[in-house]
């Protein structure tokens, strides 16, 4: 298990500047396809709605939302043979 603590993409997001978090997101979708994995899986607070809209426009989709302040994403990586 490979663990990156991600900045708050949220001045980003409001600024317009969504590449920066795209191409941090990408880095991290490549050292995992490197690594022979097959998901990239991350946690966000709930009441960040605008990061939790990034990721899901990213391809990532909530597993898991049974916690009050939390919810899991899930991004399944497809790999080549």
């Amino acid at each position: 298990i490979t663990t990156f603590l991600l900045p708050d993409f949220k001045p980003c997001i409001t600024h317009g500047f969504s590449f920066l978090g795209k191409e941090i997101m990408t880095i991290i979708c490549n050292k995992a396809m490197k690594e022979q994995r097959n998901q990239v899986t991350l946690s966000s607070f709930r009441s960040s709605t605008l990061a939790i809209s990034f990721y899901q426009a990213l391809g990532y989709q909530v597993i898991d939302d049974s916690y009050d302040y939390f919810m899991g994403l899930v991004l399944h990586l497809n790999r080549e043979p």
